[in-house]
């Protein structure tokens, strides 16, 4: 901030780039600048390239503060500013640069760590040699950041506004003609009030009008929706239901979700590269979150369509008995009437538009600066700060991160966490095997590793589960994708099959399944052409790699996964696996994420719950478990998975490293399973 000279230079004319220009102060206010260097570029910013390179550049110019300084290679002028000392006898430079070797130069010095880990406050530290110039860049960076993000919440306003006011214009004209019509006759006909009969019937054609209002409105936004997904590739934040008076929890969830996966993919316009692994399995996921969503709104818009249909029935019955009424009332009745509808739209519109305009006037970042930028100091080491570095390293650091990773963190660290928010019992720990085993078949590839043990104490305990009875149909589920609920459904298996158990694996997760990609059989083969009624049970039916255990992976990706989880066929198809097998482990959807696991819950005799450590949200678990509760499941167990083998054998909590390899992916693979489309009619893949 105490530089004392200040460069203007101009963008539209060629300048040297990488070059350093030389700045001293002569006596009587003059100041002498120089430069010399060997093989320098010449850049043109104003079409961003390199006009061409000179092989060498050497020259001294005195000239006066505040005078251009021009040739054909560059245009500055150099001004003092209130730090200028005539008596000083430094010297200052400065230099031009590409704005791609600025921001290769701010993200190789720019890092970005939590602080602490696993909380949401980002600590940014910039490595410069000017303290000053760094202190100005992460301050400007922390606001552009705060104005980006309240631009997208804006534009998610502007959106809602723009979509209501083209409503309200479409209305508006329709309640000025329909007023003006409803006064002249009036005047007309001298009508000064109406029989007691028609008031009645007025009142009730009104409240059935308004509810035909409040249903088209809704039923508009639907189809706005439909189309908008449907006919836009590149989607923005989508209009929220809310905003239109629509209260619907899995829509205002889905959509929700679909924006944030936007949000996150507009935050990765740096990278070019189509391919760029986390680019890939984000463009899946909005896929994916689209298609969910278009399941959701042609669901609702069938049940609107419904409802709307029986309002116009019922107004059809008032209609009738408005046709009985004298010719005067009948015509003050139709007009009044449309008065009232082009009104109540015209009402409702407006107070939503009300409603939009506040929300975005009232929009603020989702985050905020806690501390400006500030001078740390110097970064080369020193002996007190290394020592002091050690010291709090050795002693006090280590608990004053434990104490604020416990304090913070907001997902499940150990079975305490666990029992703390439900009855269900706790069976037992699955240890983290991603740095000794890379694969999804643990149990029957290394039966005696120490990893398998958990397997063998779990399947235990889940004998007191089925005492007495036989076969014994077990779930495995989770809360949301990405738990591990595929790769413990794997293994429980294997484990079953080891003991000499005829066992069967099937796959009842028609979304996302992975199972055939496992066992390296056809993902078009499997347990939805049998629900369709393409193929028997026999031919879904396939050996693995252990003779005792059986495969049914799911096969295609259905249109209707709900309806199928539903039919008959799956309930006559458990009867008579039942009679072939002793053990049948089903890999089921996660229960947060879609409701088909609760659909099928009778057919199991127990659920294994699937909570991975330091991923699974706290709240989200209790959620989801109070749910199971209330719907009636008993029969279930908790097993917590991806623990630290190593910090369970020292004794305090269970780890907090992990890693990716414990039959779930960080980044899914491309599904090779081909989708049935509703109008195709598929062979049997």
């Amino acid at each position: 901030g105490s530089a004392p000279i200040r460069v203007e230079w101009d963008e539209k004319h060629p300048q040297l780039i990488n070059t350093d220009f030389t700045v001293h102060f002569l006596p009587g206010g003059k100041i002498e600048i120089s430069a010399n260097d060997q093989e320098v570029t010449v850049y043109d910013y104003a079409t961003d390239s390199k006009l061409k390179k000179l092989p060498e550049v050497s020259f001294t110019l005195d000239v006066k503060p505040g005078v251009p300084v021009v040739s054909d290679y560059f245009s500055f002028t150099v001004f003092l500013t209130e730090y200028y000392d005539p008596e000083d006898e430094l010297e200052y430079k400065f230099r031009f640069n590409t704005h791609d070797a600025l921001v290769d130069f701010y993200k190789e010095n720019l890092t970005v760590e939590n602080l602490p880990e696993y909380s949401s406050i980002l600590e940014l530290t910039l490595n410069v040699n000017n303290v000053y110039k760094g202190i100005t860049f992460l301050n400007k960076l922390a606001d552009v950041y705060q104005l980006y993000n309240l631009k997208i919440k804006n534009e998610n306003a502007n959106r809602t506004i723009n979509f209501i006011t083209g409503q309200l214009e479409n209305v508006s004209d329709s309640l000025t003609i329909s007023e003006n019509k409803m006064e002249s006759f009036q005047t007309e006909n001298k009508i000064i009030d109406i029989s007691t009969q028609t008031t009645q019937l007025l009142d009730q054609i009104n409240e059935l009008d308004k509810e035909k209002v409040t249903l088209e409105t809704k039923n508009k936004y639907y189809k706005y929706l439909r189309n908008y997904i449907k006919g836009n590739e590149k989607l923005d934040n989508i209009i929220a239901p809310s905003a239109m008076g629509i209260e619907d929890p899995l829509l205002n969830s889905l959509i929700a979700e679909l924006n944030s996966l936007i949000l996150e993919k507009s935050s990765m316009t740096s990278v070019k590269n189509t391919e760029h692994p986390k680019l890939k399995r984000l463009n899946a996921q909005i896929e994916s979150a689209k298609r969910n969503l278009l399941e959701n709104v042609n669901n609702i818009i069938s049940q609107s369509d419904l409802a709307l249909a029986d309002t116009k029935k019922r107004l059809s019955y008032y209609e009738g008995m408005v046709k009985r009424l004298p010719k005067t009332e009948r015509e003050y009745v139709n007009i009044e009437r449309k008065y009232s509808i082009n009104n109540e739209i015209y009402t409702f519109l407006l107070e939503k538009l009300s409603e939009a305009q506040i929300a975005k006037a009232s929009n603020t970042p989702d985050n905020q600066v806690v501390d400006e930028a500030e001078k740390v100091g110097m970064i080369k080491p020193n002996k007190k700060l290394a020592y002091a570095m050690g010291f709090s390293l050795g002693l006090v650091f280590p608990l004053l991160i434990i104490f604020l990773k416990d304090l913070l963190n907001t997902k499940v660290l150990s079975d305490e966490d666990i029992k703390e928010m439900t009855d269900y019992p706790f069976l037992g720990y699955v240890y983290n095997s991603s740095k000794g085993y890379k694969g999804d078949t643990l149990v029957l590839d290394k039966p005696n590793s120490p990893y398998t043990e958990p397997y063998r104490v779990i399947e235990n305990k889940l004998s007191f589960f089925n005492i007495g009875s036989s076969p014994h149909v077990i779930a495995v589920t989770s809360s949301y994708m990405g738990e591990g609920k595929s790769f413990n459904a794997i293994n429980i298996a294997s484990l079953y099959a080891l003991t000499k158990k005829r066992t069967l694996l099937l796959d009842l997760d028609l979304r996302r399944s992975s199972i055939a990609e496992t066992f390296d059989l056809d993902p078009n083969k499997g347990l939805v052409y049998y629900l369709l009624g393409k193929n028997r049970m026999e031919e879904i039916i396939f050996p693995s790699k252990h003779p005792f255990l059986d495969v049914i992976p799911a096969g295609p990706i259905p249109p209707n996964p709900a309806e199928l989880l539903g039919d008959n066929r799956l309930k006559d198809l458990m009867e008579e696996l039942k009679k072939k097998y002793e053990v049948i482990v089903v890999d089921t959807p996660p229960v947060g994420a879609v409701a088909d696991t609760a659909k099928v819950a009778p057919l199991f005799d127990t659920i294994l719950f699937v909570v991975r450590q330091h991923f699974t949200h706290r709240h989200g678990l209790k959620n989801v478990l109070e749910e199971l509760k209330d719907i009636g499941i008993t029969s279930l167990g908790i097993i917590l998975n991806s623990v630290s083998l190593k910090s369970k054998k020292h004794g305090y909590g269970y780890g907090y490293g992990y890693g990716y390899g414990y039959g779930y992916k960080e980044t899914r693979k491309k599904s090779k399973r081909k989708v049935i489309r509703p109008d195709k009619d598929e062979g049997e893949g």
